[in-house]
């Protein structure tokens, strides 16, 4: 955070800037070739334990099912 400032919304960062912990900024995240072909697929099922492999720590996932 910068001098305890916050956006607009109350967020921490600055107005138009996101706010990353300091741990986190500097650590680049490189994706294996099989989750960078999941998170581009659209409207395929996929097994579960490929979505949870692929999540970031600082990532959430939704499922929604459908009947």
């Amino acid at each position: 955070m910068l001098n305890g400032e916050n956006g607009k919304d109350g967020a921490p960062g600055k107005e138009g800037q996101d706010f990353m912990p300091s741990s986190s900024s500097s650590s680049v995240v490189e994706l294996s070739e099989a989750c960078k072909t999941l998170r581009a697929t659209k409207n395929e099922f996929v097994p579960l334990e490929n979505v949870f492999d692929c999540v970031l720590p600082n990532e959430k996932v939704v499922f929604v099912s459908r009947d």
